[in-house]
């Protein structure tokens, strides 16, 4: 099978990212993965999103929310993945402005060894109910898990 992909960023050629988005939002898309920057900003909504890869943290969470939030809108299973080393995490430390480049949120949601889905919940003002009948275990809880879906 052909492997089809995209790259979106700033700038673009405006007919390539018509078709790019446009094809986003059939559930048969040719086009597999996307390669994008934050350019895919407000206005972009696809149901067929199914996972999302940041390649370092975000600076805020209300991003980071946005950005995993497109996956998983029609409620099929989603994953949303954050790649990060110490060099990503320094920037909470760096000041631009008179302040901060990352939000010391998205610092401890890094570092974090407690749910994750329970930190972004209690950082927007909610509280985590209990799982519902499908297991919707993060990367921390699933290590002590012991439901069939994390086994």
């Amino acid at each position: 099978p052909t492997v089809h992909y995209a790259a979106m960023y700033s700038g673009q050629d405006e007919e390539y990212s018509k078709y790019v988005l446009s094809q986003l939002k059939l559930s048969s898309s040719k086009i597999k993965l996307v390669f994008c920057s934050s350019v895919m900003g407000l206005g972009f909504d696809s149901n067929y999103i199914g996972r999302v890869i940041h390649g370092k943290p975000t600076y805020h969470m209300t991003q980071y929310l946005q950005e995993f939030g497109r996956a998983g809108r029609a409620g099929q299973q989603a994953t949303a993945i954050m790649h990060f080393n110490n060099n990503d995490l320094s920037e909470c430390k760096r000041i631009q402005n008179g302040k901060a480049k990352m939000d010391k949120i998205m610092h401890d949601y890094c570092k974090s060894n407690t749910c994750l889905r329970g930190v972004i919940l209690d950082y927007f003002g909610f509280i985590k109910p209990p799982s519902p009948s499908g297991c919707m275990c993060c990367c921390i809880c699933k290590v002590s898990c012991n439901c069939s879906l994390c086994t």
